[in-house]
């Protein structure tokens, strides 16, 4: 059991770079240009998650949420959105007064 639980962790933290990685480049271009790749909500983070509490390593399982603060495409994501839709809403002109 350990030995599988090892492959599936190395393969999910190959999958949370990579994902990870496409999602802060997507993050980036997003505010670089108008059109710009999506990128995919809690996908990496969540196989970062599963990867460290599958881990075979002492103490290591009890960091599983630090997957979604590196992930782009969690947290980091999220907040840019966040920001991006109030900064949008804040922008648009409101009713005409009378």
């Amino acid at each position: 059991m350990t030995t599988l639980a090892s492959v599936a962790s190395l393969v999910l933290a190959g999958l949370f770079v990579w994902l990870g990685t496409m999602n802060w480049a997507a993050l980036i271009a997003q505010q670089l240009r108008p059109h710009a790749p999506s990128w995919i909500p809690l996908m990496a983070g969540t196989a970062g998650a599963v990867a460290l509490g599958l881990a075979p390593f002492q103490g290591v399982s009890q960091f599983w949420w630090v997957a979604f603060i590196l992930d782009g495409g969690s947290l980091p994501g999220f907040v840019a959105t966040a920001y991006w839709y109030l900064r949008r809403r804040s922008q648009r002109p409101g009713p005409p007064e009378n």
